[in-house]
């Protein structure tokens, strides 16, 4: 029965010591690797968040839309289900307001319609596209653009209630919540 304690307390003993000591390690390593991730793509994505707080007609550019849109592998990755959420959500609204934006410009931009266009041919035979609108066809759709944008734009208060979401989870995640 001795020789059975000592094998237990010299060989066994130490093994398992060991392997909950390495999984521990190993676990704070992991999340100490994926923290050093998060805060330069959560610092990334709040810049390109709060932009939009100083200038909010970005949200109608295809640029920003995609500027938001580059962090989403990363956010699926590296982020917690709260900050994913909250990122998902900002997008959304970002998106659903340029498709709107889009839809608008598609449907009231002469220069968009093919039938606003007919087909001549110059003195050496070539087809040219010709357009059936005047120049101030041109200058009051983008007379309504600007004032769709203007409309459309989203006030401060909507913004800030996404932004701090978001801010709020990934301040969360990288534990910067704390007082």
């Amino acid at each position: 029965m001795e020789v059975l304690k000592t094998i237990l307390t010299v060989g066994i003993l130490p093994v398992v010591v060991a392997f909950i000591t390495t999984k521990i390690t190993y676990r704070k390593e992991t999340q100490k690797a994926i923290l050093e991730k998060r805060a330069p793509l959560y610092l990334d994505v709040q810049r390109r968040a709060e932009s939009l707080m100083y200038n909010s007609s970005q949200i109608f550019d295809i640029k920003f839309r995609n500027s938001v849109l580059k962090y989403k592998p990363q956010i699926e990755l590296l982020a917690s289900k709260n900050a994913k959420t909250a990122y998902l959500e900002f997008y959304k609204f970002i998106a659903d307001r340029y498709d709107n934006y889009l839809s608008f410009c598609n449907q009231n931009d002469p220069r968009n319609d093919s039938k606003n266009f007919y087909i001549e041919y110059d003195e050496d035979g070539d087809e040219v596209e010709m357009p059936l609108f005047h120049d101030e066809d041109i200058e009051y759709f983008e007379s309504q653009e600007k004032k769709y944008k203007e409309e459309n734009c989203p006030t401060a208060d909507k913004l800030k209630t996404y932004i701090d979401r978001l801010y709020e989870a990934m301040r969360k995640d990288l534990g910067s919540d704390k007082k």
